[in-house]
């Protein structure tokens, strides 16, 4: 069994809202934006910080547009009260 701190990345079990985009990496702010307000909008309460895999990326073509980068954050139901 490893050690966590020979871990650069825990992934907690749980549900993940994700989004896929082609493209350079500027987009990277406006697509975290778009998924955060989209789980508001659908009453999800994010459990974590938004992170990125690279699935196609500078090592894999020249080509910035054939770039594919998922999003993902770990999310839950929100508990509404009141």
């Amino acid at each position: 069994m490893l050690d966590q701190d020979e871990n650069d990345f825990i992934l907690p079990a749980g549900e993940y809202l994700s989004l896929y985009y082609r493209g350079g990496y500027h987009q990277s702010t406006d697509r975290i934006i778009e998924v955060i307000t989209y789980a508001k909008e659908n009453n999800l309460k994010i459990l974590g910080s938004p992170f990125e895999i690279y699935e196609v990326d500078n090592r894999d073509t020249i080509l910035e547009e054939e770039y594919l980068t998922e999003i993902q954050v770990r999310v839950g139901n929100q508990t509404v009260t009141g």
